[in-house]
Protein backbone atom coordinates (compact mmCIF):
# COMPACT_ATOMS: atom_id res chain seq x y z
CA UNK A 1 0.00 0.00 0.00
CA UNK A 2 1.21 3.47 -0.83
CA UNK A 3 0.56 6.89 0.97
CA UNK A 4 1.90 10.08 0.43
CA UNK A 5 1.10 12.84 2.99
CA UNK A 6 2.62 16.91 1.68
CA UNK A 7 3.85 18.96 4.57
CA UNK A 8 4.99 21.98 3.46
CA UNK A 9 7.85 21.66 1.31
CA UNK A 10 8.65 17.89 2.44
CA UNK A 11 6.71 15.40 1.27
CA UNK A 12 6.79 11.57 2.79
CA UNK A 13 6.21 8.58 0.26
CA UNK A 14 5.78 5.69 2.81
CA UNK A 15 6.05 1.95 1.33
CA UNK A 16 4.00 0.27 3.55
CA UNK A 17 3.53 -3.62 3.76
CA UNK A 18 1.25 -6.02 5.96
CA UNK A 19 3.18 -8.94 7.75
CA UNK A 20 1.71 -12.17 6.59
CA UNK A 21 0.01 -14.67 9.23
CA UNK A 22 1.61 -17.92 7.36
CA UNK A 23 1.19 -21.54 9.03
CA UNK A 24 5.00 -22.77 9.32
CA UNK A 25 7.05 -26.26 10.98
CA UNK A 26 9.90 -24.74 13.03
CA UNK A 27 12.79 -26.47 13.74
CA UNK A 28 14.13 -26.26 16.93
CA UNK A 29 17.45 -26.95 18.44
CA UNK A 30 18.28 -27.60 22.06
CA UNK A 31 21.21 -26.83 23.17
CA UNK A 32 22.87 -26.93 26.93
CA UNK A 33 19.77 -25.42 28.30
CA UNK A 34 19.40 -23.01 25.08
CA UNK A 35 16.52 -23.06 22.38
CA UNK A 36 16.57 -21.82 18.95
CA UNK A 37 14.72 -22.15 15.87
CA UNK A 38 16.79 -23.17 13.35
CA UNK A 39 15.81 -22.11 9.76
CA UNK A 40 17.61 -24.92 7.70
CA UNK A 41 15.48 -27.70 8.78
CA UNK A 42 12.47 -25.27 9.11
CA UNK A 43 9.19 -25.07 6.53
CA UNK A 44 8.53 -21.61 4.36
CA UNK A 45 8.16 -18.67 5.07
CA UNK A 46 11.41 -19.23 7.96
CA UNK A 47 13.30 -21.18 5.36
CA UNK A 48 12.62 -19.52 1.51
CA UNK A 49 13.63 -22.57 -0.05
CA UNK A 50 11.45 -25.21 1.70
CA UNK A 51 7.92 -26.33 1.08
CA UNK A 52 5.12 -24.73 2.46
CA UNK A 53 3.54 -26.85 5.73
CA UNK A 54 -0.20 -25.98 5.94
CA UNK A 55 -0.81 -28.55 8.74
CA UNK A 56 -4.03 -28.55 11.15
CA UNK A 57 -1.24 -31.13 13.62
CA UNK A 58 1.97 -33.24 13.72
CA UNK A 59 2.88 -35.78 15.76
CA UNK A 60 6.23 -37.51 15.89
CA UNK A 61 6.65 -40.71 14.29
CA UNK A 62 8.78 -43.61 16.79
CA UNK A 63 11.66 -44.15 14.33
CA UNK A 64 15.06 -44.84 15.53
CA UNK A 65 18.59 -44.13 14.17
CA UNK A 66 16.81 -42.12 11.30
CA UNK A 67 16.19 -38.46 11.06
CA UNK A 68 13.59 -36.96 12.85
CA UNK A 69 10.38 -37.79 10.87
CA UNK A 70 6.77 -36.99 12.19
CA UNK A 71 3.39 -36.99 10.64
CA UNK A 72 1.69 -33.97 9.72
CA UNK A 73 -2.34 -33.51 9.06
CA UNK A 74 -3.63 -31.59 6.42
CA UNK A 75 -6.86 -29.18 7.06
CA UNK A 76 -8.77 -30.28 3.69
CA UNK A 77 -7.92 -34.32 4.63
CA UNK A 78 -4.37 -36.65 4.12
CA UNK A 79 -1.47 -36.90 5.86
CA UNK A 80 2.44 -35.94 4.76
CA UNK A 81 5.47 -37.13 6.48
CA UNK A 82 8.44 -34.41 7.23
CA UNK A 83 11.70 -35.17 8.30
CA UNK A 84 14.66 -33.14 8.39
CA UNK A 85 17.00 -34.67 6.44
CA UNK A 86 18.81 -32.36 4.55
CA UNK A 87 16.86 -29.52 5.55
CA UNK A 88 12.86 -29.63 5.24
CA UNK A 89 11.20 -32.44 3.40
CA UNK A 90 7.68 -33.30 2.78
CA UNK A 91 7.02 -36.78 1.23
CA UNK A 92 2.96 -36.61 0.61
CA UNK A 93 0.84 -40.10 0.79
CA UNK A 94 -3.07 -41.40 -0.22
CA UNK A 95 -4.79 -40.91 2.47
CA UNK A 96 -7.91 -38.45 2.14
CA UNK A 97 -9.72 -38.82 6.12
CA UNK A 98 -9.09 -35.69 8.12
CA UNK A 99 -7.05 -36.18 11.11
CA UNK A 100 -7.05 -34.18 13.98
CA UNK A 101 -4.84 -35.87 16.25
CA UNK A 102 -2.32 -38.63 16.78
CA UNK A 103 -0.42 -41.25 18.76
CA UNK A 104 2.79 -43.45 17.68
CA UNK A 105 3.19 -47.19 19.43
CA UNK A 106 5.31 -46.62 22.11
CA UNK A 107 5.40 -50.30 23.30
CA UNK A 108 8.43 -52.12 22.43
CA UNK A 109 6.20 -54.86 20.65
CA UNK A 110 3.64 -54.84 18.08
CA UNK A 111 4.33 -52.67 14.31
CA UNK A 112 6.72 -49.81 15.65
CA UNK A 113 5.42 -48.05 12.51
CA UNK A 114 2.20 -47.93 13.65
CA UNK A 115 -0.02 -44.68 14.96
CA UNK A 116 -3.82 -43.92 15.98
CA UNK A 117 -5.19 -41.56 13.79
CA UNK A 118 -8.48 -39.69 15.31
CA UNK A 119 -10.59 -38.12 12.77
CA UNK A 120 -12.48 -34.69 12.73
CA UNK A 121 -15.68 -35.49 13.79
CA UNK A 122 -15.26 -39.00 15.54
CA UNK A 123 -13.64 -42.37 15.17
CA UNK A 124 -10.02 -43.51 15.53
CA UNK A 125 -8.72 -44.96 12.47
CA UNK A 126 -5.37 -47.84 13.23
CA UNK A 127 -2.79 -46.91 10.70
CA UNK A 128 0.80 -47.69 10.15
CA UNK A 129 3.80 -46.01 8.03
CA UNK A 130 4.77 -48.56 5.20
CA UNK A 131 8.60 -47.15 5.08
CA UNK A 132 10.08 -50.20 4.07
CA UNK A 133 7.82 -50.16 0.75
CA UNK A 134 6.42 -46.85 -1.00
CA UNK A 135 6.78 -45.46 2.49
CA UNK A 136 2.95 -44.90 2.34
CA UNK A 137 0.40 -44.50 5.04
CA UNK A 138 -2.20 -47.28 5.67
CA UNK A 139 -5.46 -48.16 7.53
CA UNK A 140 -5.77 -51.18 9.23
CA UNK A 141 -9.57 -52.04 9.05
CA UNK A 142 -10.12 -54.63 11.80
CA UNK A 143 -9.09 -51.96 14.48
CA UNK A 144 -10.37 -48.98 12.99
CA UNK A 145 -13.66 -49.40 14.85
CA UNK A 146 -13.40 -46.78 17.44
CA UNK A 147 -16.38 -43.79 16.93
CA UNK A 148 -15.25 -41.26 20.20
CA UNK A 149 -14.97 -38.08 19.46
CA UNK A 150 -11.14 -37.27 21.11
CA UNK A 151 -9.52 -33.64 21.22
CA UNK A 152 -5.83 -35.10 21.67
CA UNK A 153 -4.12 -38.13 21.87
CA UNK A 154 -0.71 -39.30 23.42
CA UNK A 155 1.25 -42.47 23.44
CA UNK A 156 0.73 -44.37 27.32
CA UNK A 157 3.50 -46.83 28.43
CA UNK A 158 0.64 -48.64 30.55
CA UNK A 159 0.36 -52.08 30.80
CA UNK A 160 1.76 -54.50 27.41
CA UNK A 161 -1.19 -53.47 25.30
CA UNK A 162 0.01 -52.81 21.47
CA UNK A 163 -0.49 -49.13 20.21
CA UNK A 164 -1.77 -47.93 23.47
CA UNK A 165 -2.95 -44.55 23.95
CA UNK A 166 -4.52 -41.74 26.05
CA UNK A 167 -7.28 -39.84 24.67
CA UNK A 168 -8.84 -36.63 25.87
CA UNK A 169 -12.81 -36.74 24.88
CA UNK A 170 -14.58 -34.17 23.48
CA UNK A 171 -16.86 -33.93 26.07
CA UNK A 172 -14.63 -34.42 29.25
CA UNK A 173 -12.64 -37.21 30.99
CA UNK A 174 -10.19 -39.78 29.47
CA UNK A 175 -10.37 -42.95 27.75
CA UNK A 176 -7.47 -45.72 27.24
CA UNK A 177 -6.94 -46.99 23.63
CA UNK A 178 -5.54 -50.37 22.64
CA UNK A 179 -5.62 -52.68 20.27
CA UNK A 180 -6.30 -56.14 21.04
CA UNK A 181 -3.88 -58.36 18.80
CA UNK A 182 -5.81 -61.81 20.06
CA UNK A 183 -9.46 -60.38 19.16
CA UNK A 184 -8.12 -58.08 16.11
CA UNK A 185 -10.26 -55.16 17.68
CA UNK A 186 -9.70 -51.88 19.21
CA UNK A 187 -10.77 -51.31 22.53
CA UNK A 188 -11.70 -48.02 24.03
CA UNK A 189 -11.56 -47.92 28.10
CA UNK A 190 -12.94 -45.32 30.12
CA UNK A 191 -9.67 -44.63 32.97
CA UNK A 192 -12.66 -42.58 34.95
CA UNK A 193 -10.43 -39.78 35.48
CA UNK A 194 -11.66 -36.19 35.83
CA UNK A 195 -15.09 -36.80 33.61
CA UNK A 196 -16.14 -33.37 34.14
CA UNK A 197 -12.82 -31.66 32.65
CA UNK A 198 -12.26 -31.02 28.85
CA UNK A 199 -8.87 -31.55 28.26
CA UNK A 200 -6.98 -29.55 25.10
CA UNK A 201 -3.77 -31.07 24.72
CA UNK A 202 -2.07 -34.52 26.35
CA UNK A 203 1.94 -35.15 27.06
CA UNK A 204 3.59 -38.46 28.32
CA UNK A 205 6.10 -38.64 30.30
CA UNK A 206 9.29 -39.27 28.42
CA UNK A 207 12.18 -37.58 30.05
CA UNK A 208 14.14 -38.29 33.41
CA UNK A 209 17.16 -37.31 35.20
CA UNK A 210 15.75 -34.44 37.61
CA UNK A 211 15.44 -30.97 36.98
CA UNK A 212 16.44 -29.28 39.28
CA UNK A 213 18.92 -32.21 39.56
CA UNK A 214 17.10 -35.37 41.43
CA UNK A 215 14.02 -33.42 42.13
CA UNK A 216 10.67 -33.83 41.05
CA UNK A 217 8.19 -37.23 40.03
CA UNK A 218 10.07 -39.27 37.82
CA UNK A 219 7.01 -41.60 37.05
CA UNK A 220 7.02 -42.96 33.16
CA UNK A 221 3.74 -44.18 33.81
CA UNK A 222 2.35 -40.86 34.18
CA UNK A 223 1.14 -38.19 31.63
CA UNK A 224 -0.26 -34.48 31.85
CA UNK A 225 -3.35 -32.90 30.84
CA UNK A 226 -3.72 -29.20 29.99
CA UNK A 227 -7.43 -28.05 30.42
CA UNK A 228 -10.00 -26.04 28.01
CA UNK A 229 -9.87 -22.30 29.63
CA UNK A 230 -6.41 -22.58 31.84
CA UNK A 231 -4.67 -24.83 33.88
CA UNK A 232 -3.09 -28.36 33.96
CA UNK A 233 -3.24 -31.73 35.47
CA UNK A 234 -1.01 -34.26 35.89
CA UNK A 235 -2.18 -38.07 36.01
CA UNK A 236 -0.64 -41.41 36.65
CA UNK A 237 -1.17 -45.50 36.68
CA UNK A 238 -0.21 -47.38 38.86
CA UNK A 239 -2.70 -50.47 38.31
CA UNK A 240 -5.35 -48.08 38.43
CA UNK A 241 -5.52 -44.29 37.48
CA UNK A 242 -5.23 -41.31 39.68
CA UNK A 243 -4.17 -37.73 39.91
CA UNK A 244 -1.60 -35.87 41.76
CA UNK A 245 -3.03 -33.38 43.88
CA UNK A 246 -1.06 -29.79 43.04
CA UNK A 247 -0.71 -27.30 44.90
CA UNK A 248 -0.24 -25.25 41.87
CA UNK A 249 -1.66 -26.09 38.54
CA UNK A 250 -0.61 -23.02 36.69
CA UNK A 251 -4.49 -22.05 36.08
CA UNK A 252 -3.09 -18.75 34.79
CA UNK A 253 -1.85 -20.35 31.66
CA UNK A 254 -3.64 -21.41 28.71
CA UNK A 255 -1.79 -24.25 27.15
CA UNK A 256 -2.54 -25.61 23.89
CA UNK A 257 -0.29 -28.26 22.91
CA UNK A 258 2.09 -30.77 24.72
CA UNK A 259 4.95 -32.81 24.59
CA UNK A 260 7.11 -34.39 26.47
CA UNK A 261 10.74 -33.22 27.37
CA UNK A 262 12.61 -35.17 25.95
CA UNK A 263 16.32 -34.99 26.20
CA UNK A 264 16.09 -31.39 28.51
CA UNK A 265 17.03 -33.58 31.36
CA UNK A 266 13.45 -32.60 33.07
CA UNK A 267 12.03 -35.07 35.39
CA UNK A 268 8.27 -35.37 34.55
CA UNK A 269 8.09 -32.29 32.72
CA UNK A 270 6.70 -30.93 29.08
CA UNK A 271 7.10 -28.37 26.62
CA UNK A 272 3.48 -26.50 26.42
CA UNK A 273 2.94 -24.24 23.50
CA UNK A 274 1.12 -20.88 24.94
CA UNK A 275 -2.17 -19.55 23.64
CA UNK A 276 -0.89 -15.97 23.91
CA UNK A 277 1.93 -17.36 21.96
CA UNK A 278 5.56 -19.22 22.86
CA UNK A 279 6.80 -22.31 24.40
CA UNK A 280 6.98 -22.82 28.22
CA UNK A 281 8.81 -25.86 29.83
CA UNK A 282 6.92 -27.14 33.19
CA UNK A 283 8.22 -29.77 35.25
CA UNK A 284 6.78 -30.50 38.69
CA UNK A 285 8.51 -29.38 42.26
CA UNK A 286 7.94 -31.26 45.92
CA UNK A 287 7.46 -34.77 47.18
CA UNK A 288 3.87 -34.54 47.93
CA UNK A 289 3.75 -34.27 51.76
CA UNK A 290 1.83 -31.59 53.44
CA UNK A 291 5.26 -29.41 54.00
CA UNK A 292 6.16 -29.98 50.45
CA UNK A 293 2.84 -30.46 48.11
CA UNK A 294 3.54 -31.17 44.09
CA UNK A 295 3.86 -28.22 42.12
CA UNK A 296 3.85 -27.48 38.41
CA UNK A 297 6.05 -24.35 37.66
CA UNK A 298 7.75 -23.58 34.46
CA UNK A 299 11.81 -23.50 34.59
CA UNK A 300 11.76 -20.43 31.82
CA UNK A 301 9.65 -17.33 32.37
CA UNK A 302 10.60 -16.03 28.80
CA UNK A 303 8.66 -18.81 26.55
CA UNK A 304 10.51 -20.33 24.42
CA UNK A 305 10.48 -19.46 20.42
CA UNK A 306 8.15 -15.77 21.63
CA UNK A 307 5.87 -14.35 19.40
CA UNK A 308 4.65 -17.39 17.56
CA UNK A 309 1.32 -19.05 17.99
CA UNK A 310 2.17 -22.83 17.66
CA UNK A 311 -0.64 -25.87 18.47
CA UNK A 312 1.68 -28.85 18.06
CA UNK A 313 5.08 -30.16 18.71
CA UNK A 314 6.04 -32.95 17.72
CA UNK A 315 9.52 -34.34 19.47
CA UNK A 316 12.56 -36.40 18.55
CA UNK A 317 11.69 -39.79 18.83
CA UNK A 318 14.72 -41.20 16.07
CA UNK A 319 17.40 -40.85 19.42
CA UNK A 320 19.75 -38.87 17.29
CA UNK A 321 18.96 -34.87 18.74
CA UNK A 322 17.46 -35.48 22.08
CA UNK A 323 15.88 -32.29 23.10
CA UNK A 324 14.97 -30.95 19.10
CA UNK A 325 11.58 -30.68 18.26
CA UNK A 326 9.58 -29.68 14.96
CA UNK A 327 6.66 -27.37 16.13
CA UNK A 328 3.73 -26.39 13.94
CA UNK A 329 2.34 -22.72 14.12
CA UNK A 330 1.95 -19.22 12.82
CA UNK A 331 3.77 -16.39 12.36
CA UNK A 332 2.58 -13.17 14.84
CA UNK A 333 -1.02 -11.87 13.79
CA UNK A 334 -0.73 -9.69 10.98
CA UNK A 335 0.33 -5.80 11.84
CA UNK A 336 -0.29 -3.31 9.32
CA UNK A 337 2.72 -0.90 9.14
CA UNK A 338 1.71 2.84 9.01
CA UNK A 339 2.87 6.14 9.11
CA UNK A 340 1.21 7.83 11.97
CA UNK A 341 2.74 11.26 12.28
CA UNK A 342 5.26 13.60 10.00
CA UNK A 343 6.44 17.14 11.61
CA UNK A 344 9.27 19.89 10.56
CA UNK A 345 10.94 20.40 13.68
CA UNK A 346 12.21 23.52 15.06
CA UNK A 347 16.13 23.35 14.06
CA UNK A 348 14.87 22.81 10.65
CA UNK A 349 15.03 18.81 10.74
CA UNK A 350 12.40 16.27 9.62
CA UNK A 351 10.67 13.71 12.04
CA UNK A 352 8.77 10.94 11.26
CA UNK A 353 6.87 8.32 13.17
CA UNK A 354 5.09 4.99 12.91
CA UNK A 355 3.95 2.03 13.75
CA UNK A 356 4.43 -1.78 13.16
CA UNK A 357 5.76 -4.70 14.20
CA UNK A 358 7.69 -4.97 17.39
CA UNK A 359 11.18 -5.57 16.93
CA UNK A 360 11.15 -5.57 13.41
CA UNK A 361 14.12 -3.39 11.56
CA UNK A 362 12.33 -0.21 9.28
CA UNK A 363 14.50 1.99 6.77
CA UNK A 364 14.36 5.57 5.75
CA UNK A 365 15.39 6.31 2.19
CA UNK A 366 14.90 9.74 0.71
CA UNK A 367 15.19 11.64 -2.71
CA UNK A 368 14.75 15.00 -3.92
CA UNK A 369 12.54 14.08 -7.27
CA UNK A 370 10.11 11.26 -7.44
CA UNK A 371 10.38 11.28 -11.38
CA UNK A 372 11.60 8.37 -13.50
CA UNK A 373 14.11 6.79 -12.84
CA UNK A 374 13.45 6.83 -9.10
CA UNK A 375 17.43 7.18 -7.08
CA UNK A 376 16.91 6.75 -3.45
CA UNK A 377 19.47 7.52 -0.77
CA UNK A 378 19.39 5.82 2.46
CA UNK A 379 18.97 7.95 5.58
CA UNK A 380 18.97 5.55 8.89
CA UNK A 381 17.45 2.97 10.02
CA UNK A 382 15.37 2.08 13.38
CA UNK A 383 14.15 -1.12 15.25
CA UNK A 384 10.60 -0.42 16.35
CA UNK A 385 10.19 -0.67 19.88
CA UNK A 386 7.82 -3.34 22.25
CA UNK A 387 4.69 -1.78 21.15
CA UNK A 388 5.70 -1.73 17.80
CA UNK A 389 6.13 2.19 17.67
CA UNK A 390 9.53 3.51 15.79
CA UNK A 391 10.80 6.89 14.89
CA UNK A 392 12.85 8.82 12.19
CA UNK A 393 15.01 12.46 12.08
CA UNK A 394 16.60 13.79 9.43
CA UNK A 395 18.83 16.46 10.24
CA UNK A 396 19.75 16.65 6.55
CA UNK A 397 16.16 18.01 5.75
CA UNK A 398 17.62 21.16 6.61
CA UNK A 399 19.66 21.43 3.78
CA UNK A 400 16.97 20.48 1.13
CA UNK A 401 14.40 23.02 -0.45
CA UNK A 402 12.53 19.26 -1.00
CA UNK A 403 12.89 15.80 -0.29
CA UNK A 404 10.84 12.74 -0.28
CA UNK A 405 11.26 10.00 2.12
CA UNK A 406 10.20 6.21 1.85
CA UNK A 407 9.86 3.71 4.65
CA UNK A 408 10.24 0.48 4.69
CA UNK A 409 10.59 -3.01 6.37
Amino acid sequence: MKTKTQIGFLAVVALLGIHAHAQEVDYVDFNAGTWAVNPAYSSAPTNPGAPAADYTTIAPRKNQGVQITCFAAKPGGGIDVIYNYSGFQVQTTTRTEQYKAFAHNYQPTGNQEAFWGAKVGGGVDYLYYDSYGAGNVHKYDPASNLTGTYNALVPSSAGTHILSSYAARAGGGIDFLYYDDVLDTAVAQDTGLNPGTVYQALSLNTAAGGYPAGGGFNNPLAFWGAKVGGGVDIMFYNGTWNNIPLADNLADRNYIALAGADGSGLDQGCYAARADGGIDLIYLVGDGSEANPWQAVTYNVTPIVPGKNYTAIAMDRSGLVPGDFFALGAAAAPVETKITNVAKLGNGSFQIDGSGGPGLTYYLQATSDLASPLSWVPVTSTVADGGGLFQFVDPEAVNHTKRFYSVYK
